[in-house]
């Protein structure tokens, strides 16, 4: 499954298929499916421009796709896809800057996608310092001529978004773009209670096989070429962050799920890729029907919540 052609177009089968599943398709659902796609497309080329497997393999792709088919809450959250596919953007020229003498254009890319995803969640500009420790320390590509244009990147969408909005005089935006670092700084206890069944399985589940992924990456490295190897510190990196940051504000669940989803893609192929045990194969099926069990169980929820409305 993992070298095969025909494992990519399966996946978006499914994931297609489930999407349509989970009521009737909205316009909002069928802009996520659509983010989802092109996410998918630009996963494709982000794996085949940077060479994440050493085999040919479409596995970093699918595992994305089945993880964003079989989390059913993210089928109807527009922001959440919108913020996805922008940060694959800044992952796609980050990775492209790696070593680069003139990376200018590269880093300036990466922080205009950057910028972009934080205009529509502000919280994402915590990951601008850990952007800059993967510059200087994994890709090796910070330099003053980078560092100037990677602050013209990440304030190029504020300065238009600042010039629409003295345009059109209406400044209550900025106080609900302020609020949101206030909800950021003071998490409420309720805000953990009110996770459902679905979206903590979902968690787990990545936690578990994203930490089996990254341990086994962490000490098979020396097996990967420099460069993969620090990509895919990298990607470890923003994993943790992102994981962090889920727990410090599971009000933004969706967001971060989402983004663990994407981020922990690369990651989890490379284990299962790479991998040919009797256990690793055993738990690459078991992978598959727990992915299942949480789309099928978040079905099920649903159905039952639609008869009690009706």
């Amino acid at each position: 499954m993992a070298t095969s052609s025909f494992t990519l177009p399966v996946a978006a089968l499914v994931a297609t298929l489930l999407w349509a599943a989970v009521g009737p398709m909205s316009q909002s659902k069928a802009l996520c499916w659509l983010c989802c796609a092109v996410c998918s497309y630009l996963l494709v080329e982000f794996n085949n421009s940077n060479a994440l497997l050493r085999i040919r393999s479409r596995l970093t792709t699918s595992t994305f796709l089945f993880g964003v088919g079989c989390f059913t809450f993210l089928h109807d959250s527009i922001a959440p896809m919108a913020v996805t596919f922008f940060v694959l953007g800044c992952y796609f020229f980050l990775f492209r800057s790696y070593q680069e003498s003139n990376s200018s254009s590269n880093i300036y890319h990466a922080f205009v996608s950057l910028g972009i995803a934080s205009l529509i969640h502000p919280i994402l500009l915590g990951l601008v310092p850990f952007v800059y420790w993967s510059m200087a320390v994994y890709l090796r590509s910070l330099s003053f001529k980078s560092f100037c244009a990677s602050l013209l990147g990440l304030f190029t969408p504020f300065w238009f978004y600042g010039a629409y909005l003295i345009y059109t005089q209406d400044y209550a935006p900025l106080r609900m773009y302020a609020q949101k670092f206030i909800d950021f700084a003071h998490p409420a206890l309720t805000d953990y209670l009110s996770l459902d069944i679905t979206r903590l399985s979902a968690l787990l589940f990545i936690l578990i096989i994203g930490l089996i992924s990254t341990i086994h990456a962490l000490k098979t490295s020396y097996n990967d070429k420099i460069r993969t190897r620090m990509q895919f510190y990298t990607l470890i990196l923003f994993e943790a962050v992102i994981l962090l940051f889920l727990l410090v504000q599971p009000k933004q669940f969706d967001l971060f799920m989402a983004l663990l989803t994407l981020t922990s893609a690369p990651v989890i192929a490379h284990f299962f890729a790479l991998t040919s045990y009797r256990i690793t194969n055993l738990l690459f099926i078991l992978s598959i029907f727990i992915y299942l069990f949480i789309a099928f169980s978040s079905l099920w929820i649903s159905s039952l919540t639609l008869s009690q409305i009706f």
